[in-house]
């Protein structure tokens, strides 16, 4: 059974709903990646979806710190597009589904980390 990661006003959860195993891995260290790129001060962690999985890791934590949420929102967004791979978003108080298709997905995402 996955757990969920406890997430805080700043901070959320993303996970690679559709897609999973060696694929899902790569879109988890590619997205490491590129948010370090957007704020050295992000804290991101990864976290196994399955305990019983003997992979890195499908699970990001974000934790946004000084991070502005524009910025960040704007650089995931970027990815999501690059890499047409949707994510689900998991704040302290919602979900949301963002898909690499969508055209509004910054807007969205900048939503879900501004949300209270």
């Amino acid at each position: 059974m996955a757990t969920t990661p406890k997430v805080s006003e700043r901070s959320c959860s993303i996970r690679f709903p559709e897609i999973s195993g060696d694929r899902a891995n790569v879109s988890a260290s590619s997205l490491i990646e590129s948010l370090r790129d957007i704020d050295p001060s992000l804290v991101v962690s990864r976290e196994r979806d399955n305990p019983n999985a003997q992979d890195a890791g499908t699970v990001l934590t974000i934790i946004l710190g000084s991070a502005p949420a524009a910025a960040v929102a704007a650089g995931l967004a970027s990815w999501i597009r690059m890499k047409r791979v949707a994510v689900r978003i998991t704040t302290a108080d919602q979900s949301v589904d963002v898909s690499g298709d969508g055209a509004n997905a910054a807007r969205i995402i900048e939503a879900v980390f501004k949300k209270k």
